[in-house]
């Protein structure tokens, strides 16, 4: 059974940075199993030429682990599973997450950046993509993907 706080139990003299005493309002019975759920968001956000905040990117690394030792275990609740979905846009990539907000992952350029997603298209065998240097349409770091029969 899935408790609630403020209806099985309250915290108290809670604080996120060293956590409180759990009370429950009738004693349970059998074993109780007390987990976390990290939400699965980025919010770091590094500026180019400003100082690297170590201690602000070790956060981002510790609730990564977090969130991998929450997935592995299988989220700890009922089955919950998160489902990911890639949504390519002409110069990122979306991905849509549903246990958290959504990150846009700016495409792969020439532009000296070292971060990014390769995006493109697939072409069958038989197909050609533009020779290397010609213009196209395509954004900068776009990738075309020919699929051949190995010999």
């Amino acid at each position: 059974m899935l408790l609630t706080e403020g209806i099985e139990y309250e915290l108290v003299d809670y604080n996120p940075d060293h956590g409180g005493t759990m009370v429950f309002y009738v004693a349970p019975t059998g074993t109780v199993l007390i987990y976390r759920q990290t939400p699965i968001t980025q919010q770091i956000d590094y500026v180019e030429g400003e100082p690297f905040p170590s201690d602000t990117h070790e956060f981002g690394c510790d609730k990564d682990t977090r969130i991998l030792q929450e997935l592995r275990a299988g989220a700890g609740q009922s089955g919950t599973s998160v489902d990911l979905q890639s949504i390519p846009n002409e110069d990122s990539v979306r991905i849509a997450n549903s246990a958290g907000t959504d990150a846009t992952i700016d495409g792969w350029t020439t532009d000296g950046l070292l971060a990014g997603v390769a995006y493109g298209e697939v072409i069958e065998a038989g197909g050609a993509a533009p020779a290397d240097g010609n213009p196209t349409t395509k954004p900068d770091g776009y990738i075309w993907y020919v699929l051949e029969e190995l010999p």
